[in-house]
């Protein structure tokens, strides 16, 4: 959000610049500075995918390991964490949609800055800088609100993985200490897995 009403305020601050500003810095220029980066910032304040691929490397090494010291317990929990596939699907599916909803705000929002600031003269001659203002603003605001669904929607990953990993290790514990009232494992062979 704070993005998004910084990249307003920007807007109106060029819109309501003379003429001779939009002489000094070419469209293209205003247009970049006005649309990607914000683009970059937001990309810097998400950092979600690198999480994910983190992740995935360092349970890749550790489900090596434990398969590695017992198959059995290793089994059990992969096969318990296996279940946690189907809600990042759609987790996952919904990201994709969402993030396309994104890139269609940005597209529409941009036609706008490229439009408005090509057409400064003709926006200034009917003194319309505060409905063009008012619609880059509403875009923006669109973006912001497609961007609050990706943070959400992001937010839901970590909490269903601590659930499952909770789950994951209850059951473990579980068959353990079966095995260990059993004498099959000892207490050490459990605390090294």
């Amino acid at each position: 959000q704070i993005i998004s009403e910084q990249q307003s305020k920007l807007f109106a601050h060029i819109l309501q610049s003379d003429v001779a500003f939009f002489k000094r810095f070419p469209s293209g220029e205003l247009t970049t500075r006005l649309m990607s980066e914000p683009q970059v910032l937001r990309k810097n304040l998400s950092q979600f995918y690198i999480t994910i691929m983190k992740d995935t490397l360092t349970f890749s090494i550790l489900m090596g390991i434990i398969f590695y010291i017992d198959f059995w317990l290793a089994l059990i929990s992969f096969s318990f964490i296996g279940l946690a596939v189907f809600p990042v699907r759609k987790i996952a599916s919904k990201l994709k949609t969402i993030n396309l909803e994104a890139q269609n705000a940005n597209a529409k929002l941009s036609a706008i800055v490229v439009e408005i600031i090509k057409n400064v003269k003709t926006v200034k001659a009917f003194v319309c800088e505060t409905k063009e203002t008012r619609d880059f603003d509403d875009s923006a605001k669109s973006i912001n609100r497609i961007f609050y669904k990706v943070d959400k929607t992001n937010a839901a990953v970590y909490p269903l993985a601590e659930i499952f990993a909770g789950l994951t290790i209850a059951l473990i514990t579980a068959y353990s200490g079966i095995l260990i009232y059993k004498g099959l494992k000892t207490t050490g062979d459990f605390m090294t897995f």
